[in-house]
């Protein structure tokens, strides 16, 4: 009876039940602070290794309480570079982010890739931002033409090939 007793205990006891909406009074979203972009990528499409750099800017607005400045925008490798038109940003700022890659500089993966900007700040925001540029290179000058000769290893972060 005791074990009978201690089984039913312990099968209801561990049951999860759905928490009770509240139906009188709703919590509102608590707004984090951070960096919002209007888009969080973009896709170059497929582009010719002899056409050259290619950029594209990401608008974004600060939303946050105290003021920020942006220390650094690293990149996940050499061939992309980044720069933003301000670095000192009060709550409601907006600024843009510009992108630049270079589909000539080094062997690339072959087929969709994508490459990481990220945005460091000073304090730090609870996530850091971060935006990616997606492309495919067509090789119409071939590999001899790589302004980099050396080999080159993705960063770990990197993938070899997202489709």
């Amino acid at each position: 009876m005791i074990i009978g007793t201690l089984t039913a205990f312990l099968l209801t006891g561990c049951t999860l039940q759905e928490p009770k909406e509240e139906t009188t009074q709703q919590t509102p979203p608590i707004r984090e602070a951070g960096i919002l972009f209007t888009e969080t990528a973009f896709d170059f499409g497929t582009i010719k290794q002899s056409g050259g750099k290619v950029s594209h800017d990401f608008a974004f607005t600060y939303a946050g309480d105290a003021p920020i400045v942006i220390t650094a925008i690293p990149t996940s490798c050499a061939c992309a570079s980044a720069e933003v038109d301000r670095r000192e940003l009060e709550s409601g700022d907006s600024g843009v982010l510009t992108v630049t890659f270079n589909p000539n500089l080094h062997e690339e993966p072959e087929g969709r890739f994508y490459k990481s900007v990220t945005m460091l700040t000073k304090p730090p925001l609870p996530s850091q931002p971060e935006v990616k540029i997606w492309a495919e290179i067509d090789l119409d000058l071939g590999p001899e033409a790589f302004e980099l000769k050396d080999e080159h290893a993705h960063t770990s972060d990197e993938p070899e090939n997202h489709q």
